[in-house]
């Protein structure tokens, strides 16, 4: 059976980077890429603790996934685009 993302093991996920807008501080984590396509996730911590943004791949075609009430939020784009900017240059820890 193929390995997918939520196969990993705790704290199979690698940081990225961060970026913030407003109150809001996001946080991006590779969660999957051995077989390709590569999967990540952004989180969230505007003060009540980190909630899932959204899911995305480097799969040519693939649409975001976002979770409930970012789903269609004004933000999405900006967000997407900042995540994929720490993809081609992620931040060094």
């Amino acid at each position: 059976m193929a390995k997918t993302a939520f196969d990993l093991p705790p704290g199979g996920e690698r940081r990225m980077g961060s970026f913030k807008r407003g109150p809001a501080a996001f946080t991006l984590f590779k969660i999957s890429g051995h077989p390709a396509p590569n999967r990540y996730r952004v989180d969230c911590d505007d003060g009540n603790g980190l909630n899932e943004v959204c899911t995305f791949s480097n799969k040519p075609g693939e649409s975001a996934r976002w979770r409930g009430a970012w789903n269609g939020d004004e933000w999405c784009p900006w967000i997407e685009e900042q995540a994929r900017r720490l993809i081609a240059k992620p931040e060094k820890n």
